[in-house]
């Protein structure tokens, strides 16, 4: 069989912050890896910041790790947005990542958002989609808080 059949195979949901009010602190999406020596079944996605109430600011970036504990890390050149603040309630960031854009050859294949807020509480949600897997249908990777029977073919 061909992959992806349907625009909802296409792509998988990999990481997840329900909507959720944050005050002053930094909020850390989980570890994907990209590296083709992970094992990686994707090699391009994007991250989506969804802010609610932004009474304050909100910066968004990517970084890029040698493990999942990100012990050694560093940020991914280019791929911060532009500082939201109180005046821009109810607006969504969108950043693309290809693997390619990991320093691979010195051993970044993982990588994570990362979302800092200041100021007062914040309201945010955030989203990881990953395509162009390499094994199957991507939705097989999605995370386990995707409800069963909730996706439809």
């Amino acid at each position: 069989m061909t992959y992806p059949t349907t625009a909802a195979e296409s792509v998988a949901l990999v990481d997840v912050l329900d909507p959720a009010a944050v005050a002053a602190a930094t909020t850390n999406g989980g570890a994907i890896q990209f590296g083709a020596s992970s094992g990686a079944f994707a090699s391009q996605a994007i991250a989506i910041l969804i802010v609610g109430a932004c009474n304050g600011t909100v910066d968004f970036k990517l970084e890029q790790a040698t493990d999942t504990t990100f012990g050694t890390k560093k940020d991914i050149t280019g791929k911060a947005i532009t500082q939201l603040t109180a005046s821009d309630d109810n607006e969504q960031a969108i950043i693309n990542l290809d693997s390619s854009e990991l320093d691979t050859a010195n051993g970044y294949d993982t990588w994570r958002w990362v979302a800092t807020t200041a100021g007062d509480t914040n309201v945010l949600s955030a989203v990881v989609l990953a395509t162009d897997a390499s094994y199957g249908p991507s939705s097989d990777y999605n995370v386990a808080t995707v409800a069963t029977g909730s996706f439809i073919k």
